[in-house]
């Protein structure tokens, strides 16, 4: 049986603007309040999967080790951490087998290293990323340069790399596909077994709001692609009545998406699986 545990490496905060695109800050603002300097308030969720046989982790966070000016600069919340909910699970970051970042963004794989002394945090992981990917981060575009850092990409060089390319099976259960979009290299992450499935959208679908299709990020490299794949995984998912687990939502960050009369789609939070809590981190078994 894969056992499945939602995880928090805390909270961050990015400008309202430039997670909501080309959306009308009066429309946007209320669905995700702005703090005084317009920057709104974002998780940091990730998922441990213990298949039995393997622990994966997907996502890191924004991992440890900042400078004083980074965590100011982006209200690096660290109530909660990675590291933290690892050992109240009882798991040793060498036990993690595989690491699946969506991309390698600072806030989504920022935690595979400690910025400070560049020790990798998981030694023994494998770490699965698209070649796409790989090769814009060791070589970014001025666009995204301030979101792919040397400081966790430097030692990363020095990782067991497990570079894919398109959609892959890491386990059974546990596949990769290829989106592109928000970066050339993004790929989401799905968790399946028996009739559950579970879908990591990663920054394709960063919170509630983004549910809408055409709400899609300023940071986006590739918008309309975005839009396309997020229209065709968001569809799926209604159909088949996937779990997604939205990786920036700091407040309902587990749930199902639904059609409303209007032929809108709507976000259902949920804060069960299996009648356990999700939003307590606790382990949820899948038959």
């Amino acid at each position: 049986m894969i056992s499945v545990s939602l995880i928090s490496d805390g909270t961050f905060k990015l400008d309202g603007g430039a997670m909501h695109g080309v959306v009308p800050r009066s429309l946007w603002q209320k669905a995700n309040a702005p703090d005084e300097k317009n920057r709104i308030l974002l998780g940091l969720n990730c998922l441990l999967v213990n298949t039995g046989k393997e622990k994966i982790l997907i996502e890191t966070g924004v991992g440890i080790g900042h400078s004083e000016k980074f965590s100011e600069l982006y209200a690096i919340d660290k109530t909660r951490t990675l590291l933290k909910e690892l050992a109240a699970l009882r798991v040793d970051p060498e036990e993690i087998a595989y690491v699946i970042p969506t991309h390698l963004h600072f806030d989504h794989a920022g935690g595979l290293a400690d910025w400070s002394t560049g020790k990798l945090l998981f030694p023994k992981a494998k770490v699965v990323i698209q070649k796409e990917e790989w090769e814009a981060a060791l070589h970014p575009h001025p666009k995204n340069a301030a979101s792919y850092l040397p400081e966790f990409l430097e030692p990363l060089k020095k990782a067991s790399l497990e570079i894919v390319v398109g959609n892959r099976e890491i386990v059974p259960g546990v596949r990769v596909e290829h989106t592109g979009g928000h970066t050339h290299g993004h790929q989401v992450v799905f968790v399946e077994t028996g009739k559950v499935t579970i879908a990591y959208l990663g920054d394709l679908v960063p919170t509630a709001a983004h549910v809408n299709p055409l709400w899609a990020m300023a940071y986006d490299v590739e918008p309309e692609k975005s839009i396309s794949e997020k229209k065709r995984l968001i569809k799926q998912g209604v159909s088949d009545r996937w779990t997604f687990v939205l990786v920036h939502d700091p407040h309902k960050p587990v749930g199902h998406v639904a059609l409303d009369e209007k032929e809108r789609y709507v976000y259902q939070p949920a804060e069960s699986l299996s009648s356990i809590s999700w939003l307590e981190h606790a382990p949820v078994g899948i038959s």
